[in-house]
């Protein structure tokens, strides 16, 4: 998350120690800073949305696009944000450590653009080389909307762990897609009709 902001040419802000506690603080320093993007985990939106709301302010109008991920969001935080912030991107990030992190991607405002549901509050579709897909017990790839476990496939899968033991290795496998290595990350998913996970 750090390299592609510096490749991008952006700034990295180092959090203060005490932003973390005081979500007043915290948007404060974003004011003061003139951040422009937030990456934060889902539960610390979540909280922020709820400072925000208990307060009847928004966020600092420097910020425009704001990602979030490590857990399901909210659904009322999401919604919050959106009706509040109509000109700030929300994406929805998720991956694991062992596919270099980021690896799917949901733009929530264009989802509540278009009306859709919030039940499944999606996690989105892969970028870059990144490949996802759903297997089945026997690693089969499932057809759309049928529950199976997220695989990711790609450059950026990692080679294995550290001192890692064969069940740890059984986690990584031949893609079925084309070849390449491939992650399984022991979540379950759907694949929606527009294609988000």
């Amino acid at each position: 998350e750090c390299v592609p902001t510096l490749l991008a040419g952006g700034a990295l802000i180092e959090r203060g120690e005490d932003w973390v506690n005081d979500p007043g603080v915290f948007l404060q320093a974003l004011q003061s800073r003139g951040v422009t993007v937030l990456n934060l985990p889902s539960a610390y939106f979540h909280l922020l949305m709820q400072h925000l709301d208990d307060l009847g302010q928004t966020l600092p109008d420097c910020i425009r696009l704001v990602v979030i991920g490590s857990e399901k969001p909210t659904t009322w935080s999401v919604q919050r944000c959106l009706a509040r912030h109509p000109r700030t991107r929300l994406l929805n990030a998720d991956g694991p450590t062992e596919a270099t992190i980021t690896s799917m991607v949901c733009d929530l405002a264009a989802l509540h653009t278009r009306g859709d549901g919030w039940a499944d509050m999606p996690i989105g579709k892969p970028f870059g080389a990144c490949q996802a897909f759903l297997l089945d017990a026997r690693q089969r790839l499932c057809p759309p909307g049928v529950l199976g476990e997220v695989c990711i496939s790609g450059p950026q899968v990692a080679l294995g762990y550290v001192h890692g033991t064969p069940a740890d290795d059984a986690h990584f496998i031949q893609s079925p897609l084309d070849g390449s290595r491939a992650y399984l990350t022991g979540d379950l998913g759907r694949q929606r009709p527009d294609g988000q996970l």
